[in-house]
């Protein structure tokens, strides 16, 4: 991805003095810049900082890696993707409300967040329509949203905590607030998916540069989507579709919502 390409959303490329170094032997060389290299990006707000990082993992054939020697999807300029490592974000955003929003009624209900405890994640996978198997999420926490009281998630979010955000390895609604799996039918509740995306921001501002959260989408019309609803910025670096929600963005949405944690 060019300078001009990162300008043109709102980002500034920064150097590190041992990327700079490392990124002109690349350049002379190759003329590939960041391809396949052990350059490290960092997101700081507005800014992406690249820094060298000698001691990233290579795969068998001696070259460095995204994520360590695991079995590839692809070989692109965005570094090796892995078909089973992370599966793509395909949540559907369908209202942005401070509450979930009762179909039946119209109503706004009251709503809770809590983390849920490891032991349990056997219990979400795909044969029950949580589209994965959540048990084996490289994930350092999941969190749920839930009616206030109730101990039924509507809807889950996996993360894993970096220095300066977190990662969103993944976000469903239950199955009855899926409208890919209800098929013209009315979702229970409505207003989830935004709750879990605002929980990921919250969470990120345990980090040295949150609120800044970032994901892979599945697909580049869910990508579009996510830049329309969150107003999410594409960075395409470690995956064709990686998208990032920093600071300004992420505190609007955190302000939205106004569950509870227990």
């Amino acid at each position: 991805m060019s300078k001009r390409s990162l300008r043109q959303q709102g980002f500034r490329l920064v150097f590190d003095n041992n990327a700079l170094c490392f990124g002109r032997v690349l350049f002379y060389f190759f003329g590939k810049g960041m391809y396949n290299t052990p350059l490290t990006l960092s997101l700081k707000g507005d800014i992406i900082v690249m820094g060298y990082n000698p001691n990233q993992p290579r795969d068998w054939r001696g070259r460095w890696t995204s994520y360590g020697g695991t079995t590839y999807r692809q070989n692109t300029p965005y570094g090796y993707i892995s078909r089973n490592q992370y599966p793509g974000i395909s949540i559907e955003i369908d209202e942005i409300v401070p509450c979930l929003r009762d179909t039946a009624t119209g109503e706004l209900v009251e709503t809770e967040v809590a983390e849920v405890p490891k032991k349990e994640w056997k219990k979400y996978h795909s044969r029950n329509g949580w589209y994965t198997n959540w048990s084996k999420l490289k994930a350092d926490v999941v969190f749920g949203v839930y009616l206030k009281g109730d101990m039924e998630p509507q809807g889950l979010v996996a993360l894993k905590y970096k220095k300066d955000c977190v990662f969103i390895e993944y976000v469903c609604v239950a199955p009855h607030n899926n409208k890919q799996i209800l098929k013209g039918k009315l979702p229970k509740y409505t207003g989830v998916g935004g709750h879990l995306f605002a929980v990921a921001a919250e969470e990120s501002t345990k980090c040295t540069n949150g609120p800044a959260i970032y994901g892979y989408a599945a697909n580049k019309k869910l990508l579009n989507h996510y830049m329309d609803k969150f107003k999410a910025k594409h960075i395409p670096f470690s995956h064709p579709y990686q998208f990032a929600i920093a600071e300004e963005r992420a505190q609007a949405l955190i302000n939205t919502y106004n569950y509870t944690r227990r």
